[in-house]
């Protein structure tokens, strides 16, 4: 089966439609541990990925709080993307099978602002980007850097509108307790739970620290001592 490779240098015309009858990948070199995506087909994620994707849950005057995201992410959905690993400029990929292409991007509103996506490159000159793992006010980056211009690359998301927060950098954060599993403790030994370590690697059992473990859509840390 042939394959078609995405990259931050690709174009695709907002008018493609259809299925592609091949392996659909987007390929990127991610320095931080944070960052944002929006891709034009689906992917299915089984918790086996170098990387984890989130939907923002709220956003506080001091913090980005998120909630993972398991199962199947629907094309043109704006996402926040964790790197796994602690390697710079590790390499990600996110693949599909048989993916039907939609160049249809569905903004999120949150706080009185729209979490946006594009497919190229884009100018941004109010609202919030995700920049050296925390959330910056476009505007107050414009402000101490006059004459410069503030862009996100493609396949990238920014929350976008007139900000009134104040503050110029917020924090992110994860709030594991919004996929949480209702009874862990009776969940250890189910047959149906899978775990995996902080790398997103399988696990047969859990192991002694932090594991994470899985019960159909929801997900949590488990800390066996």
């Amino acid at each position: 089966m042939k394959t078609v490779s995405l990259s931050d240098d690709s174009y695709i015309s907002d008018n493609v439609t259809g299925t592609v009858n091949a392996i659909l990948s987007y390929t990127r070199q991610m320095s931080n541990k944070w960052g944002t995506l929006v891709l034009p087909y689906p992917l299915t994620l089984t918790g086996n990925e170098s990387y984890r994707l989130y939907a923002i849950d709220k956003m506080t005057d001091k913090e980005l709080v998120l909630k993972q995201l398991d199962g199947k992410v629907t094309a043109g959905t704006p996402c926040v993307v964790k790197r796994n690993g602690e390697q710079e400029q590790e390499e990600m990929t996110f693949t599909a099978n048989n993916a039907t292409l939609n160049m249809t991007i569905q903004p999120i509103p949150v706080n009185g602002l729209k979490f946006q996506g594009t497919y190229q490159a884009q100018e941004v000159n109010n609202g919030y980007i995700i920049r050296n793992d925390h959330l910056w006010d476009v505007a107050k980056l414009l402000e101490v850097s006059q004459g410069t211009e503030v862009k996100v690359g493609p396949f990238r998301s920014w929350l976008d509108g007139t900000t009134t927060n104040g503050a110029a950098k917020l924090s992110i954060r994860v709030d594991d307790s919004a996929t949480g599993i209702d009874n862990p403790i009776s969940s250890l030994n189910a047959d149906d739970v899978e775990y995996y370590d902080l790398n997103g690697r399988r696990l047969t059992a859990p192991q002694q620290g932090i594991n994470i473990m899985k019960r159909g859509n929801k997900t949590m840390k488990v800390i066996i001592k």
